[in-house]
């Protein structure tokens, strides 16, 4: 996304786009941001258990990366420092290669 697109979120036409007050946009940010921190951490716990699972087995990366189906072994070691970005489809494949089953509670 270049600069100059981003430029374009500043709270003034935020406001104007979608007309709504400075304290409902702060409300809107504020929730965004609780969001992201639940996905950072949802993604984090998975990561977690990934770890410990490949410490527990005493599994290398290229061992790991053969249980996951996965091509990449620089996936591997993004999904191990928490920098890869995962889908749903990720998520149950982790699952399924730890002998987990993914637990999402909606609150």
């Amino acid at each position: 996304m270049s600069k100059r697109y981003l430029k374009e979120f500043t709270d003034e036409n935020l406001r104007k786009e979608f007309n709504v007050s400075q304290d409902r946009l702060d409300t809107l940010k504020n929730e965004a941001y609780d969001e992201l921190d639940i996905l950072r951490a949802y993604k984090k716990d998975i990561f977690d258990e990934l770890l410990k699972y490949k410490e527990q087995e005493k599994l290398s990366i290229r061992d790991l990366k053969d249980r996951l189906g996965t091509s990449s072994i620089s996936q591997v070691q993004k999904f191990l420092n928490g920098t890869a970005n995962i889908t749903a489809d990720t998520v149950v494949k982790i699952a399924q290669a730890i002998g987990k089953k993914p637990h999402v509670v909606w609150k």
